[in-house]
């Protein structure tokens, strides 16, 4: 009788004591199927350990790479050394062998830099201030030589770090650089305990009577999608940033939309909440007392107008430390805006700070784009972003 061409997947999954540099350092990854389909859900389990000990806070990172040498690198935090997260096959996935190559390391995300000028400087402010909303406001020391270290890091999806001086100087001279990658999948350079898993993405399961041999991968290379091209018209690149980074409600073509890309003229080195006041027509802005303070606010056909930093919301004193050199676009949207922290009463005012590969020559002095954490539950695109 011929053999059945059927197509089976195996997976090979060593767990090894790592190389002791001057302390033990063991890493168990364990996967829950050794046989994967398009749409599964392979579910990733980890333990670090130091010394048999658990660390309070880590670091898992993985890169995960196909036949062709494509890449999706991921990385998500360590508790007490343990980790469990999924990744969420697309049903249009390639076929064929992935190999999973995981690092742990005791340390979370720093952030590394330099005062470039003024010279003299001993301590700057910073606002941290993740997608989500959440945000920190700290003051962090700068050694004699201008470096300085934001660290421990632990933030999902993406954040913005903002500095200004806090001697109560000129923003505008301020000039900061990062010398670590602002990027939390990135890989550092130092020793960290290592391992790798093998495992394959067919179109169907073993099946009874052919042997899986626990070293090799069986693979399918059928039903490959076809390359699709397509052309279009070239877009200008505050079209191109807005495709990019709005998102939902905030991506209404509505919008009155001031240009700062385009016409970096137009941001003449004010501070945003400055800009506004000047720029904006229609918004009054003034003061309210909240606990004795006065807080600035800002009125929209009499109605308070809610203000947004990369589509999270903020209060409008916050604008006050973020120069426009660092801004690529702001869009008002007149009331009502429906979906707003404040009922949408009053409008927004969204500001997206500058970012990818539309940062522009005075991007990046004191305001900064970090990517963060993956989410436990990812969605694993079927190329890599």
């Amino acid at each position: 009788m011929p053999r059945v061409n059927k197509i089976a997947v195996g997976v090979l999954f060593v767990l090894l004591p790592l190389v002791t540099y001057a302390q033990r350092d063991e890493l168990a990854v364990r996967l829950n199927k050794r046989q994967l389909q398009p749409g599964d859900t392979l579910i990733i389990s980890a333990l670090y350990t130091i010394n048999d000990t658990t660390p309070p806070a880590g670091t898992l990172f993985l890169n995960l790479v196909n036949e062709n040498n494509s890449s999706w690198q991921m990385r998500w935090p360590l508790v007490d050394g343990k980790c469990m997260t999924a990744l969420i096959l697309p049903a249009n996935i390639a076929r064929g062998s992935y190999r999973l190559f995981f690092s742990a390391m005791q340390a979370v995300f720093t952030i590394q830099g330099k005062v470039k000028k003024p010279s003299g400087i001993s301590s700057l402010k910073t606002l941290f201030l993740t997608t989500n909303g959440a945000f920190k406001q700290v003051i962090i020391p700068v050694g004699d030589n201008g470096s300085f270290a934001y660290a421990n890091n632990m933030f999902p999806d993406a954040a913005s770090i903002y500095f200004s001086r806090n001697d109560g100087g000129d923003n505008d001279v301020l000039d900061i650089r990062i010398n670590t990658v602002l990027d939390a999948v990135f890989l550092p350079a130092a020793k960290m305990v290592r391992e790798t898993v093998s495992v394959g993405v067919a179109d169907s399961l073993a099946v009874e009577g052919i042997a899986v041999d626990d070293d090799t991968v069986f693979l399918s290379r059928t039903k490959a999608l076809p390359v699709v091209t397509v052309f279009g018209q070239r877009l200008r690149p505050i079209e191109l940033f807005e495709q990019l980074y709005t998102h939902g409600l905030f991506k209404s073509t509505s919008a009155r939309i001031i240009d700062l890309l385009d016409d970096p003229a137009e941001a003449n080195g004010q501070t945003v909440y400055f800009y506004l006041q000047n720029r904006v027509a229609g918004i009054r802005f003034g003061f309210k007392k909240v606990n004795g303070q006065d807080v600035p606010i800002a009125l929209w056909r009499g109605d308070e107008v809610g203000f947004y930093l990369d589509e999270t919301p903020v209060e409008l004193d916050l604008f006050r430390g973020i120069n426009t050199r660092n801004v690529a676009m702001i869009k008002m949207f007149s009331p009502p805006f429906f979906g707003g922290r404040l009922g949408g009463s009053g409008g927004a005012v969204v500001v997206y700070t500058k970012r990818g590969n539309l940062l522009g020559e005075t991007a990046n002095k004191t305001a900064f784009r970090v990517k963060g954490y993956s989410p436990l539950v990812v969605p694993l695109p079927a190329e890599p972003e």
